[in-house]
């Protein structure tokens, strides 16, 4: 049996940026897209993730409360109280990997991790709060947003479509357990293949991506949650 594990750390710091820098800051300050474009400062990571800080949904009116930088409460959105939100750079990543024989049969498997990074996630800005609940929709939109007075929700009213600014409420934690790939070899015996003129025969199973866990529920690829696959193969040598 064969066990192994790895471990990576990287961590960085902008020393000192351009003026040219400065001016596409002050265009990604403002952006308003569906995900925040990075912002560059002298001292910090070049991987920080800076949204406006929230407050949540009103249950009076519906409507996302903003905090400014001063610690006010608005209902007005300003890019300027943008501040760091967490790390989109991981406090660690890495693998682990087995390999395990008996008899004829052989079991590897291999588990990439990751933990203490942040993500802003683009699934909930997209397919849950500013989805049109008129069409095709996660059923959080119809769960989780808000519809009348007095109602507690985690997205804002159901009737705004518009695409929802870059908050605070869309940055998760991207802890992650994925099992990328599992893979059963059986050697067939001599006996079996000689009078096909054969020397060695394998047949093999592997699976990637059987399970991924995941701190953050978002859209991976063009599946949800996303595209496995599975293939058979029959190895020999003459």
């Amino acid at each position: 049996m064969v066990f192994g594990l790895t471990y990576a750390l990287n961590k960085n710091k902008i020393k000192k940026i351009s003026n040219s820098l400065r001016e596409q800051n002050e265009k990604n300050q403002s952006d308003n897209g569906v995900a925040p474009l990075p912002i560059y400062e002298e001292g910090q990571s070049l991987t920080a993730l800076k949204v406006v800080p929230s407050a949540g949904i009103d249950p009076s009116t519906g409507q996302e409360i903003f905090i400014k930088r001063n610690g006010a409460y608005t209902f007005v959105y300003d890019t300027n109280d943008k501040v760091i939100f967490g790390d989109t750079n991981p406090s660690g990543t890495g693998s682990v990997f087995s390999y395990l024989t008996y008899k004829r049969f052989a079991l590897s498997c291999t588990f990439q991790y990751s933990f203490g990074g942040a993500l802003y996630n683009e699934t909930l800005a997209t397919k849950v709060e500013g989805a049109n609940p008129k069409y095709n929709a996660d059923e959080r939109v119809l769960n989780d947003r808000w519809k009348t007075p007095g109602t507690v929700a985690k997205y804002k009213r159901i009737d705004d479509t518009a695409t929802p600014y870059q908050t605070s409420r869309f940055v998760q934690r991207n802890n992650y357990l994925r099992m990328s790939s599992l893979s059963l070899s059986y050697e067939v015996p001599t006996n079996f293949i000689q009078k096909y003129g054969l020397k060695r025969m394998f047949l093999e199973l592997l699976t990637n991506d059987l399970f991924y866990l995941s701190t953050a529920k978002r859209e991976r690829g063009l599946n949800y949650p996303y595209d496995r696959s599975f293939e058979f193969s029959l190895r020999f040598s003459l």
